[in-house]
């Protein structure tokens, strides 16, 4: 796997990427691949905080039908991003928000139009990344 360095990168601050692949190889040189879909990232911020612990974050109820709650008993402080991606890691549904410092994180996603499957949800923010699978079920 080829890494691609990335200088000059903001800290806080939100990337949007697309990849695409092209062969140098028989059968096919010069043949490429579509771009993928958009995808993002945070670049995390250095701070002297200590960092986040996810042990006491829960995904509820799990499975889902309507509506699914993350909450965490530690303060989030900053701005967050929750993604749900699918088995494939495409991207389903994001949700941004400003968390409050020193109150216990709490979010509340409505998934009642997203199909029955297996997905990912995820939380990103300048102190870490949570993630926990989730069902949603008819």
């Amino acid at each position: 796997m080829d890494t691609i360095p990335a200088d000059g990168l903001v800290p806080g601050t939100n990337y949007e990427w697309k990849v695409k692949c092209s062969c140098n190889v028989p059968p096919g040189p010069g043949e490429s691949t579509d771009f993928s879909t958009l995808d993002t990232f945070l670049y995390p911020a250095l701070r002297r905080a200590a960092p986040l612990s996810y042990d006491g974050m829960s995904l509820f109820p799990n499975p889902a039908t309507n509506n699914v709650v993350i909450r965490s008993e530690q303060a989030i402080d900053g701005k967050y991003t929750v993604e749900m991606r699918d088995a494939q890691g495409r991207m389903v549904g994001a949700w941004s928000d400003r968390a409050s410092a020193g109150i216990p994180f709490q979010r509340s996603l409505d998934v009642s139009s997203v199909p029955a499957g297996s997905y990912w949800m995820r939380i990103v923010h300048m102190d870490g990344v949570w993630t926990e699978q989730l069902q949603i079920v008819d």
